[in-house]
């Protein structure tokens, strides 16, 4: 058996361009949780990173989520809260 050179390249996903990964999870956000706690965590992550990189963060994961509907739907959920509470303190 030869080795012809030729090589696969390692499949990589592609940068979300999110600061601070993982920190949502550190204020406590988990898709798992009842509403009252996830938004509890998103207004802990506004507070401490912004309004606006905290809703980058959740588009990131609605996209993540994309194809499972449940998931999915709490991260819109989760959106839309962040935009009726905290649009107006951008």
């Amino acid at each position: 058996m030869s080795f012809t050179g030729q090589r696969r390249r390692k499949q990589t996903l592609p940068s979300s361009g999110i600061v601070h990964e993982g920190s949502l999870t550190k204020h406590g956000y988990n898709l798992e949780e009842g509403s009252g706690k996830r938004e509890a965590a998103l207004d802990r992550a506004v507070k401490d990173y912004g309004y606006r990189e905290t809703v980058d963060k959740l588009a990131a994961l609605e996209g993540v989520n994309k194809n499972r509907p449940e998931l999915h739907a709490k991260v819109k959920a989760d959106i839309s809260y962040l935009q009726r509470v905290h649009s107006a303190s951008k």
